[in-house]
């Protein structure tokens, strides 16, 4: 029994090699082949990530251009979820007017557009909640030109908004219009 041993232990002593050698070319393949698979992957990832619906894209409104030319590239359908109807139409009426028109050419194709929005109570809540440090004096100032143009647009005046309250219902009024009239 014991030759038998030492015959096995020579043949292992001489296979272990061979075996680690066969194990590791099999894992240098593998290796090599998931490598391939990752690259291919990442290139996908880059490529979907490109293109998700979902990403951050700046801070606000700087961003708006992105969002009229994604609207204006998009071919079959269009989901909106947002806090307003009229987004940027007090921060950047310009860009909102850009964003409307853009939303409003795909209605006239066959693009469906889908959008999800804050109820009336709670846009009004937010607006008040965006406003409620900001004095009526530094709303009314002259140099404020998103309240100029505010204005200007809505057809208001300067008087017409005595208060804080009075624009938040002004806006929020113009942000009811926005969602019946605009889409």
């Amino acid at each position: 029994m014991p030759e038998l041993l030492k015959r096995i232990g020579t043949w292992a002593y001489r296979l272990v090699p061979v075996v680690s050698l066969v194990l590791a070319s099999i894992a240098l393949t593998r290796s090599v082949q998931t490598g391939r698979l990752l690259k291919q992957a990442g290139g996908l990832l880059e490529l979907m990530s490109a293109n998700l619906t979902t990403r951050y894209i700046g801070q606000f409104p700087d961003f708006m251009p992105d969002i009229v030319k994604t609207l204006e590239e998009a071919n079959s359908t269009i989901s909106i979820a947002s806090d307003f109807p009229g987004y940027a139409m007090y921060s950047d009426h310009s860009d909102y007017v850009k964003y409307t028109g853009a939303i409003g050419t795909k209605l006239t194709k066959p693009v469906q557009v889908k959008m999800v929005v804050l109820n009336e109570g709670e846009r009004e809540r937010l607006s008040r909640f965006q406003f409620k440090d900001t004095r009526i004096e530094d709303l009314k100032d002259p140099n404020n030109s998103h309240l100029q143009n505010f204005l200007r647009w809505t057809g208001r005046k300067s008087q017409d908004i005595r208060t804080v309250d009075d624009f938040v219902r002004t806006l929020t009024g113009a942000q009811k219009r926005a969602m019946w009239e605009d889409f």
